[in-house]
């Protein structure tokens, strides 16, 4: 029974300085019976050789380069490893982060005795910068109503916490159009059918935070900014039977912020593309008591008053 293969899938991109770290840690599990794939989407540093050297003393690491014909992108190297893997059961890694010993020993137990699909660890995040343990990642991965907590920030883990059965993610893919939120995208599609799992508070992995990962602005480019708007949209149109009124809510006002936002920066082209999302969002909202035109018009108005008269605050009162 506690043979069952483990299939760690790793995608890095210049990171010769630090996957070492990460590829170490997953040396030493006390659970052995693992592989681990390193995708590389495309380094220019000495990533390759830094892996290779791991390569080379173990046959359980490999190696493997981001296919041309897939798009640049830690989600398109993620499936390609997934595509590559032998696994019964599957986790994702960052290249900059590490699994604490115990890691796949005390999940794939849990799993192997149980129907639950997956199992969730806690994860600590710890500050490369100042040398310091900045705490929990979410200080809670338990809930009764999971999608909608999930949803709303209320339980969280990040990728490297979950070990997957399988057959219960074969069918799920990375979204490799995405720049932001694809985590968050895929772990939501996953919990819109299996929300029981294993979890336990024990910490389990380390997130490392550093210069190189730093910058987490969901604003500063075109397509992050859309990347963001789009999984909630995506979220709330096609899981929208299946969400309480205040998720659905909570999803719609990611727009409304970030349109306010948008519209008092004088940034009127990201400003746009969030009256777009409110206008296809509205429908599956039951806010605005019937009077969803009256509101669109109104801060449909917002921009050109901006753009015209730099201010136009009372069209922008109801947000």
């Amino acid at each position: 029974m506690y043979s069952d293969l483990i299939s760690i899938i790793i995608p890095t991109y210049n990171r010769g300085n630090i996957v070492s770290k990460t590829l170490q840690s997953v040396m030493s599990q006390t659970y052995q019976n693992w592989e681990c794939l390193v995708v590389d989407d495309g380094s220019t540093d000495n990533t390759e050789d830094v892996v290779n050297k791991f390569v080379e003393s173990d046959k359980r690491f490999s190696f493997f380069r981001r296919p041309l014909s897939k798009p640049k992108g830690a989600n398109a190297c993620r499936n390609f490893g997934f595509s590559k893997s032998k696994g019964s059961y599957i986790n994702f890694l960052d290249s900059d982060d590490i699994f604490l010993p115990q890691k796949l020993q005390l999940q794939v137990k849990a799993l192997q005795v149980s129907d639950y699909p997956f199992s969730i660890c806690q994860t600590n995040i710890w500050n490369e910068q100042i040398q310091e343990d900045q705490g929990l990642r979410s200080l809670a991965i338990i809930s009764p109503t999971p999608l909608d907590d999930y949803i709303q920030f209320r339980i969280f883990w990040s990728i490297q916490a979950p070990l997957w059965k399988r057959d219960v993610i074969e069918n799920y893919r990375f979204d490799e159009s995405l720049q932001q939120s694809q985590e968050y995208d895929y772990h939501i599609r996953i919990l819109a059918k299996y929300n029981e799992y294993h979890a336990t508070d024990e910490v389990l992995t380390t997130i490392i935070s550093h210069f190189d990962n730093m910058s987490i602005s969901r604003t500063d480019r075109m397509d992050k900014f859309k990347s963001n708007l789009n999984v909630r949209y995506s979220t709330l149109k096609k899981l929208n039977h299946q969400l309480l009124p205040e998720t659905k809510s909570y999803l719609f006002s990611y727009f409304l912020s970030f349109f306010k936002i948008m519209v008092l920066k004088r940034d009127f082209e990201k400003a746009f593309v969030c009256l777009q999302r409110i206008r296809m969002a509205i429908h599956y909202v039951d806010d605005y008591n019937g009077q969803k035109f009256k509101y669109i018009v109104r801060w449909s108005l917002a921009i050109p008053a901006f753009l015209l008269f730099r201010r136009g605050d009372v069209f922008l009162k109801t947000l």
